[in-house]
């Protein structure tokens, strides 16, 4: 999970994670507030 407030770092961050065969972003927050949420609703596999 990327969390950040600037849309720009978080894509910036994803697209760097996806070019590794063995890492992978489940998903993405704006704060730490929305990434608990996104856990608690969703948790990563």
């Amino acid at each position: 999970m990327i969390v950040d407030d600037h849309p720009i770092v978080r894509e910036g961050y994803s697209r760097l994670i996806e070019r590794e065969a063995d890492l992978e972003v489940c998903s993405e927050a704006d704060s730490k507030v929305n990434a608990i949420k996104q856990i608690m609703n969703d948790p990563p596999i």
